[in-house]
């Protein structure tokens, strides 16, 4: 893999052990093909949302602010240095958060799954949900089974986050026993 990738980079950022590290690159491979729209490049123009109220949105799916706390704006064209260190930052952001709402022990692939799906729902929601709620109850099947319920935008049924998590499902459910 060329070194130069967000998913290597990603992972070289990751701070703590190499289980961390995994759970940071599944992550990646999940939410970059799903989250937004980058060029072949890597670059990306900011866009509008039209899911999400028209939230002002760029790269992998930065909303609100990019990693420098400046305003994301429709339009903007964003450098692929630019969107790789948007999300190297969301994702150092949320990882300790998402970790705060799961057990210790929880597999990287499980761990990986849940950063995806807190990046699209946001960590608040995600440490509420069903998901995290399981996880720490040691339900680990039912907790990755329970990922696809988050495929609604108010009461519209999405069909792409109806195959982002089953891609997330699918990953989640590695390693765990029947």
């Amino acid at each position: 893999m060329n070194d130069n990738t967000p998913r290597t980079r990603t992972a070289q950022i990751a701070a703590g052990g190499s289980a961390v590290a995994a759970a940071i690159a599944v992550a990646v491979a999940l939410i970059v093909p799903w989250e937004g729209g980058r060029a072949r490049d890597g670059s990306a123009i900011g866009y509008a949302d039209p899911l999400v109220r028209n939230l002002p949105t760029a790269c992998s799916g930065t909303t609100g602010r990019d990693h420098l706390g400046r305003p994301i704006v429709v339009g903007r064209r964003y450098t692929r240095q630019e969107c790789d260190d948007m999300l190297a930052h969301e994702l150092r952001t949320r990882l300790p958060q998402v970790k705060a709402c799961l057990p210790n022990d929880i597999r990287a692939e499980a761990l990986g799954a849940s950063i995806s799906l807190a990046f699209n729902i946001g960590t608040p929601a995600f440490c509420r949900s069903t998901v995290s709620r399981l996880f720490r109850a040691g339900q680990d099947r039912a907790a990755c089974q329970a990922f696809g319920r988050w495929v609604y935008v108010g009461s519209r049924r999405v069909q792409g986050l109806v195959n982002r998590r089953a891609a997330e499902v699918r990953l989640c459910l590695r390693g765990v026993r029947p």
